[in-house]
């Protein structure tokens, strides 16, 4: 059984449960990406890998990233929305065309498969109050903790979107290129608030 856990104020995520081994890959990678050392996303990975495994950590990292990664694995699947082929299609699947049944006005596979489109998202799986649960056996209580994780999350992006737009405003206001150019004052008054 999953832990119970709420929404996190400052992403809108569960937040993954506290490492038992005394190793945090959370804190490498902040540390990491702190660091500046490295310009994209992939040098930091690459990073936080070849430390990961020079402190013989492997299995502690693979286990607290597990969790994040099957999330965005089945938020992924789910937009897919995989739709089941019909027994009409399956019927005749490998049936030499002279022996396919004749297909009659409006009784279309494809059409059929639309139509029925909606039951495949019963099948999706979402996180409820106590874990990940099919949308088809979600009571009222595990809706509204699906619903308030994502109205935190939604939360946390416009609130985001806000700052970079600002921040963009105050490119033009300063007549600067980038955001390492703007005074320090006026970094420290964004950026601050936005941490608060």
């Amino acid at each position: 059984m999953t832990p119970k856990t709420t929404p996190s104020a400052n992403d809108g995520s569960t937040p993954n449960p506290e490492p038992r081994s005394g190793f945090s890959l959370r804190q490498l990678v902040v540390e990491i990406l702190e660091s500046g050392e490295h310009e994209d996303l992939d040098a930091a990975a690459a990073e936080a890998l070849r430390r990961v495994r020079s402190a013989k950590k492997t299995g502690d990292a693979l286990a607290q990233a597990m969790r994040p990664y099957v999330r965005d694995v089945n938020a992924q699947t789910r937009r897919l929305h995989r739709v089941p082929p019909t027994d009409a299609s399956t019927e005749t699947a490998g049936t030499p065309p002279q022996e396919r049944p004749r297909r009659r006005p409006g009784r279309s596979p494809m059409v059929a498969r639309i139509r029925d489109w909606w039951r495949t998202q019963l099948e999706d799986l979402y996180e409820g109050e106590n874990g990940l649960k099919k949308l088809g056996d979600f009571t009222v209580t595990d809706l509204k903790y699906a619903s308030e994780l994502r109205r935190a999350q939604a939360r946390h992006n416009l609130a985001r979107a806000e700052v970079l737009e600002r921040l963009a405003e105050l490119l033009t206001e300063h007549g600067v290129a980038t955001v390492r150019e703007l005074p320090a004052g006026v970094l420290a008054d964004i950026l601050s608030g936005e941490a608060a």
